[in-house]
């Protein structure tokens, strides 16, 4: 999901994007206290995010040293209800889809070896 499809404030794109910007250009790693207040601004930033899109959803971020994940939940409505009302189409899209393909019939083709494996891995005849 893109920033503009997600209905959230403006300010909370901007800072999310921002953040997501020093990540990526490598200024959260630097040995000074990048990681420490790298973290500690996601953190701030899931809080946020959590507020906007209220109590049907939770928001997960690393914790910092451990690598653990901490879940965020808003024990209030959402803040932003067109924010809310994006995040649960988007979460009904994938539910959808999840179903549509937990029913199909997949398989996957080896073409070193010419073997077809069905779901599950199992090997099918050809």
């Amino acid at each position: 999901m893109k920033y503009p499809d997600t209905n959230l404030s403006v300010e909370l794109t901007s800072d999310l994007a921002a953040w997501e910007e020093d990540y990526y250009a490598g200024r959260a790693s630097e040995k000074s206290e990048g990681p420490a207040s790298h973290t500690a601004r996601g953190r701030e930033l899931a809080e946020r995010l959590s507020a906007e899109l209220g109590w049907r959803f939770s928001v997960s971020v690393d914790s910092g040293g451990q690598r653990e994940q901490v879940l965020i939940r808003s024990s209030r409505p959402a803040a932003n209800p067109k924010a809310e009302q994006a995040f649960a189409a988007r979460f009904s899209e994938e539910a959808a889809e999840a179903e549509r393909l937990r029913h199909e019939d997949l398989e996957a083709y080896a073409p070193n070896s010419k073997q077809v494996f069905a779901r599950g891995g199992r090997k099918k005849g050809r």
